[in-house]
């Protein structure tokens, strides 16, 4: 029985990890404990990125469709910010399932998946883009492409200003790259981010898609 007793204990070491959030054991299968789990909180509504507002009927008349998977609170906050600010990059995996399992629509093979980029300076600042990473892991998970269609101009940071001020910042900052794919084969675009404010970042993404000539274009943060 003692020996018996021993391995299990052997065994439990290593069929156990933390709680991405909090740290405690959980299962060997599970990212996040039951207590962090229940502090997920889902996004309802679908959003336009022209105004950020909700979207009741998902009907829009300008902009894109932007489904959010979850809120930005509790525990979906608490791993946006320990990854971006605190350079936990392992836990891109982390959210992108966290995308995955919440999210009301979710691109599929055939789909391209292009992250929302960030300015030169930013992304030396930071080391690298959160969305990219999360990308990564998000099209092995829906079997989507992940493709780089855009560049973005350095700006004054989003953080601390209104939805105006959002909106005419980040005016015009991204621009299509030549990729090799033709907008006339009106391949399904799905721009990711990590999170939606007012929408206004990726709405000025799908702009500059569409002034390029791709027409089937979907957010998702």
């Amino acid at each position: 029985m003692a020996e018996s007793s021993f391995f299990k204990r052997i065994l439990t070491l290593f069929t156990q990890r933390e709680c991405a959030a909090c740290g405690v054991s959980v299962a060997n299968s599970k990212d996040l404990c039951e207590w962090c789990r229940l502090r997920l909180y889902r996004n309802m509504w679908s959003h336009c990125s022209s105004s950020g507002d909700p979207l009741v009927d998902s009907e829009i008349s300008s902009g894109i469709v932007i489904y959010s998977a979850l809120k930005h609170d509790g525990v979906a906050r608490e791993l946006l910010v320990m990854m971006k600010y605190r350079s936990r990059k392992t836990l891109s995996r982390v959210i992108a399932d966290l995308f995955t399992e919440f999210a009301d629509e979710l691109p599929g093979p055939g789909d391209i998946v292009v992250p929302l980029p960030l300015g030169k300076q930013r992304e030396k600042e930071r080391g690298f883009n959160q969305s990219y990473l999360i990308a990564k892991y998000f099209c092995r998970n829906t079997g989507a492409s992940l493709m780089k269609l855009l560049i973005r101009e350095d700006r004054h940071p989003q953080v601390g200003l209104n939805s105006r001020e959002r909106r005419d910042n980040i005016e015009g900052a991204y621009s299509v790259i030549d990729s090799g794919i033709s907008p006339g084969l009106k391949t399904a675009i799905w721009l990711l981010d990590d999170v939606a404010t007012t929408g206004s970042s990726m709405h000025a993404a799908a702009l500059a898609l569409k002034d390029s000539g791709f027409s089937r274009i979907t957010g998702i943060t």
